[in-house]
């Protein structure tokens, strides 16, 4: 049934947004197949969650995207 799976999922997911944030503090220049290694996930997985801490604004692309790096916001609004 879905609604047994929701709080499992979510606290996954929570332990994954932060790995990427100390992953992007370490080395804010990491791209998501690095991340992908370092944490142990699927690089789709690291695309799906950099977007939705892109949309709660605690992570900021500055730059393009070969040669820019990530800014980890420390109060985002």
């Amino acid at each position: 049934m879905v609604e047994d799976n929701v709080g499992i999922n979510v606290g996954i997911n929570v332990g994954i947004n932060e790995q990427i944030i100390n992953c992007l503090r370490t080395n804010p220049h990491m791209t998501a197949k690095e991340l992908s290694a370092a944490i142990g996930i699927s690089q789709r997985q690291v695309e799906r969650a950099i977007a939705k801490l892109k949309q709660e604004n605690r992570l900021t692309r500055i730059g393009p995207n070969k040669s820019g790096w990530w800014q980890v916001n420390s109060n985002p609004t």
